[in-house]
């Protein structure tokens, strides 16, 4: 599930700060590729753990972790397909396209965060906090597993370009001004 949060992340930051058509697409082809091997490593994982929960004959999904974990992976089902629909409409279609990929944005940065908060949860569990090796226990108990996650959010939601939410598309990091002059770049 690590390889999940780490592909997944670097997926989100490789489309943050794009601007040129060619740097756009290049971001997606490489946020495509990231996103799709979070995805296979989301499922390989959910698999291995859900298959060694039958092997031990232990409950599944009672834990805030497990709750939120089957949540996590609806949820990325549901953003994977939205955005191979969006990516792989043609090109005639575009422009309606287009102002739907804000709601793929908008649920994807929601989605980033649920999936570090269950990271968190899953980081906090019995069998975590016994079975760990490489942290100490008194520290995945603590809050500093929290702000680190805290941070890393912090992080990336710095880096968002607001006006790239209502679907305008722009040369530079400044939103788009209203003013004729603009138009004619």
């Amino acid at each position: 599930m690590i390889l999940f949060i780490i592909t997944m992340t670097e997926g989100i930051v490789t489309l943050q700060l794009t601007q040129t058509k060619q740097e756009k697409r290049q971001g997606l082809g490489r946020h495509a590729i990231l996103q799709l091997s979070a995805f296979f490593s989301a499922i390989i994982g959910f698999s291995a753990i859900f298959y060694n929960k039958v092997l031990l004959n232990k409950d599944h999904f009672i834990s805030g972790h497990g709750k939120l974990g089957i949540l996590v992976l609806s949820y990325l089902l549901l953003q994977v397909i939205f955005g191979i629909f969006c990516a792989s409409t043609p090109h005639r279609l575009a422009l309606p396209i287009k102002k739907l990929w804000k709601y793929h944005r908008i649920t994807g940065y929601i989605f980033f965060i649920l999936v570090w908060v269950t990271a968190v949860f899953g980081i906090q569990t019995d069998y975590m906090i016994t079975n760990s090796w490489i942290i100490p226990s008194r520290y995945l108990s603590s809050n500093w597993i929290f702000l680190f996650v805290v941070i890393a959010n912090v992080g990336i939601l710095l880096r968002l370009r607001f006006y790239k939410l209502k679907g305008q598309v722009t040369l530079g990091d400044h939103p788009p001004s209203s003013s004729p002059s603009s138009s004619s770049l």
